[in-house]
């Protein structure tokens, strides 16, 4: 009987610990957007055409992105007049951002249009 009851005891401690542990890693951050303490900010936009973009705002300054069509990019933080603005140092990739909006250019051409965080 003691050792059923340390079992449980022991059980429950550890499902509560690790039940705490899972939700300090993520929380609702800013517009409702998941806050992972490790990998930072994580924002779902839908956009045109069916396409999503999956966005994940680095404590580092950059942006991971996955998108609908199975790829997916880091990319550093940019200059940009207004909003916040990522691309690969060519330009050929740029995705940029707007309070709850948000595009992707691929070579000068929206590929990601009219994305509005979900």
């Amino acid at each position: 009987m003691k050792k059923a009851t340390i079992f449980i005891t022991t059980f429950a401690i550890a499902f509560a610990l690790g039940a705490w542990y899972t939700s300090s890693l993520t929380k609702e951050g800013p517009s409702g957007a998941l806050l992972n303490e490790t990998t930072g900010i994580v924002t779902t936009y839908r956009c045109d055409d069916d396409k999503s973009i999956w966005a994940t705002y680095g404590k580092d300054g950059s942006v991971s992105l996955s998108l609908s069509d199975g790829s997916s990019i880091t990319l550093p933080h940019a200059t940009s007049a207004s909003g916040a603005r990522y691309a690969v140092s060519d330009e050929s990739i740029v995705f940029w951002n707007k309070g709850k909006t948000a595009f992707i250019e691929r070579d000068g051409e929206t590929v990601y249009k009219n994305c509005v965080e979900k």
